[in-house]
């Protein structure tokens, strides 16, 4: 390559790198200027997600950090920033969903085989939904709200399947006090993680009104 191609080679990148969209240019956090992304799962980024797709919320303190309780009718997400850095960015999002007693071990695995979105565990005497998501290298806000939608309505069938499945799988062991009578609780934080179990006992303490009805309440009033 002679001398002129390559000065008109390097001036042609110079002008490129000029007129790069403000969406290509990063900070140096590595996190876009483009409002369609987030890099950043702290509340305040989630806020404005939550009200521009319809949700309420309310806003809390869950290990000396901001979290949201989002709020879709009689339905209660809640949405947990973590591996939050010693700078404002958190990269990681815990969303979860409590049920007060909630089905057994096999009725959460049925559920588990029947939906692949979110995951139902027996946690101590209840039943937590969980999705967990990361923001490494950006998320987009639309599809943020498509996730949101998307938890709450596997929340919403979680109560249903339970609601039509309590009594055609366990029939009489089911108590009357809204739980679940063969429920089985989850030993003490055995074959899991014990940052997950902090993770579920620091949201629900840090939001005691994020619990959901499971749906079986009603159904035995009936």
């Amino acid at each position: 390559m002679n001398k002129l191609a390559v000065t008109l080679s390097a001036a042609c990148m110079a002008v490129a790198g000029m007129v790069m969209p403000a969406s290509a240019q990063m900070n140096s956090l590595g996190a876009s200027s483009d409002a369609s992304m987030i890099y950043d799962f702290s509340a305040s980024n989630l806020l404005p997600i939550l009200t521009a797709n319809g949700y309420t919320y309310e806003v809390g303190t869950i290990m000396e950090r901001e979290a949201v309780l989002a709020i879709n009718g009689a339905d209660r997400v809640i949405l947990m920033p973590v591996v939050c850095g010693d700078g404002s960015r958190c990269l990681g999002l815990a969303m979860l969903a409590f049920f007060q007693g909630g089905l057994s071990l096999e009725g959460n695995n049925q559920y588990n085989n029947g939906f692949f979105f979110a995951h139902a565990e027996k946690w101590e005497e209840d039943t937590v939904i969980e999705r967990y998501l990361i923001t490494d290298y950006g998320y987009s806000v639309k599809t943020m709200g498509v996730d949101l939608a998307v938890f709450f309505d596997s929340v919403a069938k979680y109560r249903d399947f339970s609601s039509v499945s309590v009594e055609a799988s366990f029939g009489d062991d089911a108590s009357t006090d809204g739980k679940i009578g063969n429920a089985l609780s989850a030993t003490s934080g055995e074959g899991h993680d014990s940052l997950k179990n902090d993770i579920r006992r620091a949201a629900i303490d840090g939001f005691p009104q994020g619990w959901n009805d499971d749906g079986y309440t009603d159904l035995i009033g009936q």
